[in-house]
Order: C-alpha cells, then structure tokens, then sequence
C-alpha cells in the first residue's frame, strides 16, 4: 500500500468551481472543523479542492500512460469521460458481454483487459445483477492546513472583462461590446492525502466457484501478465498529481496556481496503513512512530514490511528520524524509489 500525506501551497487558484451565482464563478467551499490555538474546538468555512477533482486528474493520467505503454485503455476513458461500463449500451460499445451471459466473476476479468482505468478506479454496472469493483485508490479534499492552531487561508474574486459580439444578439442602445464576469481565487497552504492499493491492481476481486472458473482462466493468464506494467503505469501517474504539472482540476490556462510543495511523507507498506493528516507540524514524526508499531503488529519474523520516504522543505522533521526514513530531494526521487520498490515485490 502506497499512502502520501502532504503540504502545498497553491497561489492564485481557481482549481474546483461550483455553480454560478450571476457573472460570479464561485470557488468550492467546505465547512472544516479544528482544534484552535486556545484549546476550543472550531468550525469555519474554507476553500477546498474536491476529492472528485483529484480523482479525475488522476485517471486522465492514467489513461494517458497506460496507452502509451500499450496497456488497454477504453474508448470512454481516452475521451475522459469517466462511464466505466455503467449500463449495456456502453458495454456493447466497448465489445464487453453483460454479467447476465457471462457471470458477475468473467465481467469483472473482461473489463479490466479492456481498461486500465477501470482496473485501477473501479467501476460500476448498473444493469442486472449489478456489479462492483472498488476503486484501489482513495483520495481526500485538498483543505488549508491547521498550523499552530491557526487556518490561514482567503478567497477573493478577480474582475475580468470579455468581448463578445452584439450583432449576433438582440440588443439595446446602451450594450456595449463587453461582458463582466468575476472568478473567485483561493491561496492557503494546502493538506492532502492520497492512499493506493496496488496490490490489488490487475487482482480480480469478485469469485465465483462454478464452471465459469474454468472458462475464464485464459482471461486471467492475460491479465496477470501485464500486472507489473499496470502497477508501475498507476505509480507514474502519481508524479503529474502531486506536482500538478498538466491536466489538474479547472482554469489551467489562465490561472496556473503556481504549486509549491512543501513537505510530504510517503508509507510504502504491505500492511494497511495511512500516515498522519498533514496539519501540525509533527505530522511525520507522528506518522514514522506510528508505522514502526503498525509494523511490529503485521510483522512476519524480523523482515521490515515498510519503507517510509520524507521530503521536507519546511525543516520540521527532527534529525532523530534520520536512520528511520529516507529522505527525499523531489517528488522524481519518490516515484523513481517506488518503482524501484514495486520492481523487486512483483
């Protein structure tokens, strides 16, 4: 299980809008509950980047990179329009027999040879019997971080002007050849987490003990073939996520937000586990202590079942922890050292 705790700032950001209020493009807004300086627990309200965003930033790159390592991508998912064999008509588009002729067991097989994207984000037919694969990735909403029992963070709205052409509308003597619009921009040091299961990619989840076992182990011989490829085609496509480099939540073009990664840590471990929130300051030497014990629970003898990567631009991770963690320049030194780590597992 691969699962990030990180600090961001975003400068300037219009990255998850919600609905329109007149010429306002409104920023995503969330109520969010902390314990403040004095003790006192509070709530306020907060700008946030949806769950959904990042979950979709995050499958359009996967998309991407599982074709060009000529791993299969469905027609919807190269579109980015994420229907993932919800109903019949898609399954007929993309040449899938429905669970009702096949078995619930070898539709599941059938549609993860068929995407990449369904494999590793789970997908859900509606039809009858329905039938479930659960995302093997979690992701939360990106939210300003509690420093010192403080929440810093704003929003402000950025006036723009746009021409537009009033010949082509019915007009009155006093329209003007410009329309007003306003879009709501946030900036905060923000926190996130990011949680894979990639030993589950290219696993089928769903057993069947009947005769359709039998007709569906060349299916399953495919798909275990291209398991290696798939697990490192899901952990490149956290490098374009957690950098934001290309194709991240909205209005990339014009309001580019600037990220600054400040700390992150990263648990590579084959027990569950999910480091500390990064709000305080501590958060990894809490989360570094944490997996220690976590490790002496899963344990299996004296092998070390965890490795646990740190990158720090803030210095807030103690030198006692050194000979716990490694520690990290960049977020291409983490992807390289869990390539290589999935490399030597599989």
């Amino acid at each position: 299980m691969i699962s990030i705790s990180g600090r961001v700032i975003l400068n300037v950001e219009s990255l998850n809008n919600v609905e329109n209020l007149g010429n306002l493009v409104r920023h995503r807004t969330v109520p969010f509950a902390y314990k403040a300086k004095d003790g006192t627990y509070q709530v306020t309200i907060v700008p946030a980047i949806s769950g959904e965003t990042i979950a979709h930033s995050y499958q359009m790159h996967l998309a991407a990179i599982g074709e060009a390592m000529g791993l299969p991508v469905g027609k919807y998912s190269k579109k980015g329009e994420l229907m993932k064999f919800t109903n019949d008509t898609i399954c007929k588009e993309e040449g899938i027999e429905p669970p009702k002729k096949t078995g619930a067991s070898s539709f599941e097989v059938s549609i993860m040879n068929k995407d990449i994207v369904s494999d590793v984000g789970g997908f859900m037919y509606a039809g009858s019997p329905p039938v479930r694969r659960t995302s093997l990735f979690k992701t939360s909403y990106m939210i300003p971080s509690v420093v010192n029992g403080n929440v810093s963070s704003l929003l402000e709205s950025q006036f723009h002007v746009r021409f537009f052409d009033p010949s082509n509308i019915k007009s009155e003597k006093n329209d003007t050849n410009q329309s007003i619009f306003n879009v709501e921009t946030s900036s905060t040091l923000y926190s996130f987490t990011f949680i894979l299961d990639e030993s589950l990619i290219g696993v089928p989840t769903i057993r069947e003990e009947n005769i359709e076992m039998k007709n569906n182990q060349e299916e399953e011989k495919k798909l275990d073939a291209t398991r290696k490829e798939r697990v490192k085609a899901a952990i490149k496509a956290l490098y374009p996520v957690i950098t934001m480099s290309t194709d991240f939540g909205a209005k990339g073009s014009r309001y580019y937000p600037n990220p600054q990664l400040q700390s992150l840590v990263c648990s590579h471990t084959k027990f569950p586990f999910v480091p500390e929130p990064s709000h305080d300051n501590d958060y990894i030497k809490q989360s570094v202590s944490r997996v220690e014990k976590a490790g002496r629970i899963f344990s299996k003898g004296s092998n070390k079942d965890y490795s646990m990567y740190v990158l720090d631009k803030e210095d807030i991770t103690e030198s006692s922890l050194d000979t716990k963690i490694e520690k990290i320049d960049s977020v291409e030194d983490l992807i390289i050292r869990l390539l290589e780590g999935q490399e030597n597992a599989i």
